[in-house]
C-alpha cells in the first residue's frame, strides 16, 4: 500500500464519486474555453483544443486558449504534461 499523503489539489481517487467529482472539477476549464470560442475535447484527464485556422486572428484566439489553460492549471495547482 502507498503511504497516506495530504491532497493539495485535484480529485480524490478510488471512491465511487470520482467521475462526478472530476466532471465538476474540470467544468470550469471547459466553460472558460467555450467563452473564448475554442472547441475542446475532454476525456478523463486529457484536454485537447482545436480551432479552424482561417486567419491570423485565429492564431491569437488559440494563444488565448493556451494561456487560459495555463492560468487555470496554476490556479488549481495542477501541472501540465504536453506528452
Amino acid at each position: 500500500m502507498s503511504p497516506l499523503v495530504q491532497l493539495l489539489s485535484g480529485v480524490v481517487q478510488g471512491s465511487g464519486i470520482d467521475p462526478v467529482a472530476f466532471v465538476i472539477f474540470i467544468d470550469g476549464l471547459a466553460k472558460l474555453l467555450e467563452s473564448h470560442g475554442i472547441k475542446r475535447k475532454i476525456f478523463a484527464d486529457d484536454v485537447k483544443i482545436y480551432l479552424s485556422m482561417q486567419n491570423a486572428n485565429c492564431a491569437a484566439m488559440l494563444q488565448v486558449a493556451l494561456n487560459t489553460i495555463s492560468d487555470w492549471a496554476r490556479e488549481w495547482q495542477l501541472s501540465i504534461s504536453i506528452h
